[in-house]
């Protein structure tokens, strides 16, 4: 062997031992992760170049971290899900990512409950009005309006630690012939759980809704699992035009708690009989509709705003897995004298097979 082959023999095999005995590395994308009261979870990413595992360090078992163990990787997803906390306390532990000749590690704090508020919606009249929100907090925080909006003020607009303290939302008056809307974060400065406030202005509560028609502006639908995580391509959402009958949903309420919805799919027109209970107090709509199988679905819709001319509303349905869906329900109408006996005489036809009839468009 010439003296050129032995040197490149020499300089192959240092470059093999310093990859052997290269430094392991590991990076995440966040130290601090926050969760509310409620179940939830989190997601972070990690970059390693080695074999890794994690440890719960103090052996918490109200959270789990998914994967446990892994090998080289590039934005691989963590997934920190946290049980619900039935307590006015807080709770922290940590868990440590490490390398598997132990050269690296990332340590990740998880809290929950270290901030928490008690009203997460407010509705205003057309006036001037001030509400308060209350805040419990372990840690500074601070408030951001996220779309810039100037009509109300939210004080203070940042804090530290307080038990029982509160925020202070006020409103300019309204002059417009609709409504408006906003919201704004709390955010903590440890972890991702912000806490979001939503406002509404000009929300003149319903005392009844009787006689009233209204037709579906928008509807968005999206599946979770078992562990509240979203299903990829479950969400779907659509536009509709309230006032145009020959698409979407029509709703009409008559006396006596029964009710008709118009409801437009593909070649056909369907009329199904409701009753329904709208407790304007507790914002809560009742809705029980008579199906094709002889039975009864039940819903109960949080109405997150009521108006003259706006019903928004949330729904959480049941069976396997959860399914939620969000509304918006526009007033377009009163029921007419004339077309409210031909209505109550359909209502009445209760056969409780499906819709009382089909029309073919």
């Amino acid at each position: 062997m010439n003296k050129k082959s032995i040197l490149f023999t020499f300089v192959f095999l240092a470059m093999v031992l310093v990859g052997c005995r290269r430094e392991e590395t590991i990076t995440i994308t966040t130290r601090e992760v926050s969760f509310p009261r409620e179940a939830g979870w989190r997601s972070m990413n990690l970059t390693a170049n080695c074999d890794w595992t994690i440890s719960i360090d103090d052996g918490a078992d109200w959270y789990t971290v998914s994967p446990m163990t892994g090998s080289a990787c590039k934005k691989l997803p963590l997934t920190i899900t946290a049980n619900g906390f039935d307590s006015d306390d807080y709770r922290t532990s940590t868990f440590t990512i490490t390398s598997k000749r132990g050269k690296a590690t990332a340590t990740v704090r998880v809290s929950q409950n270290v901030l928490s508020i008690t009203e997460d919606e407010l509705w205003f009249t057309e006036g001037a009005e001030t509400q308060t929100i209350g805040i419990n907090a372990k840690c500074n925080w601070t408030v951001t309006i996220e779309d810039g909006a100037d009509w109300y003020t939210v004080s203070p607009m940042s804090g530290s630690s307080i038990d029982n303290g509160n925020l202070t939302v006020t409103v300019q008056p309204y002059e417009g012939t609709e409504f408006r809307s906003s919201s704004f974060l709390i955010t903590p400065n440890i972890g991702e759980g912000a806490l979001r406030v939503r406002l509404s202005q000009n929300v003149l509560e319903f005392g009844s809704i009787v006689n009233t028609i209204f037709g579906v502006s928008f509807v968005e639908h999206w599946n979770t699992d078992f562990y509240g995580h979203l299903i990829e391509d479950s969400y779907i959402s659509g536009n509709f035009d309230p006032n145009d009958t020959m698409t979407g949903f029509t709703m009409y309420f008559l006396e006596n708690g029964e009710g008709l919805q118009r409801d437009v799919k593909e070649d056909s027109v369907y009329i199904w009989p409701f009753t329904y209970l709208y407790d304007s107090a507790s914002r809560n709509l009742n809705i029980e509709f008579e199906t094709g199988n002889d039975s009864t679905e039940i819903y109960n819709l949080n109405v997150l705003t009521a108006t003259n001319r706006l019903f928004r509303f949330f729904h959480e349905f049941s069976g396997s897995g959860h399914s939620w869906e969000r509304a918006n329900m526009k007033k377009i109408g009163d029921i007419e004298p004339h077309e409210k006996s031909l209505l109550k005489r359909n209502a009445k036809k209760r056969a409780g097979r499906g819709p009382l009839f089909r029309i073919e468009k």
